[in-house]
């Protein structure tokens, strides 16, 4: 945070996931933000699956963020392999979980589109969003690269 306080907007700045929370939008100063791009793995407002968005907002009474998102495909990935495990009447054991997702043939769809992972446990091609800071409704929001206008972001 002393970082992007410091720099004042003169300089780009790209950061991880780990700036995408309340305290980078507690600097209040749009000139100071203004210049910060942060990299997470899902957005709300450009989600793959609205109807998840939709259904979280209702569920938890507010939006959501990555890391929701992130851990309802953690949930459905597991909930897919050990059903996986259940159907071939094998034991649920971690390496039997780890086998079923580490197959080529398995995917399910989560709130970050589909879910597949290479031999190593990476999730394959992880999806990428770039997000700004931008000023709505007297506020302070993180929106899409890509979305001009905040009007849909409350």
């Amino acid at each position: 945070m002393e970082i992007i306080t410091q720099n004042n907007g003169k300089h780009w700045i790209v950061a991880s996931a780990t700036v995408y929370n309340p305290k980078t939008l507690a600097i209040g100063k749009i000139r100071a933000l203004e210049k910060l791009v942060v990299a997470v793995p899902w957005h709300p407002l450009s989600s793959p699956n609205l109807e998840f968005t939709n259904q979280s907002k209702q569920l938890w009474s507010g939006g959501v963020n990555h890391r929701t998102a992130l851990t309802y495909d953690a949930t459905l990935t597991f909930i897919q392999a050990i059903t996986t495990q259940l159907e071939k009447s094998q034991p649920v054991t971690r390496v039997n979980i780890q086998q079923t997702i580490a197959n080529p043939d398995f995917s399910t769809q989560g709130a970050i589109g589909t879910i597949r992972f290479t031999l190593n446990g990476n999730r394959r091609n992880p999806f990428v969003e770039l997000v700004k800071v931008a000023k709505c409704h007297q506020q302070m929001h993180f929106l899409p690269l890509q979305i001009q206008e905040c009007a849909s972001n409350k």
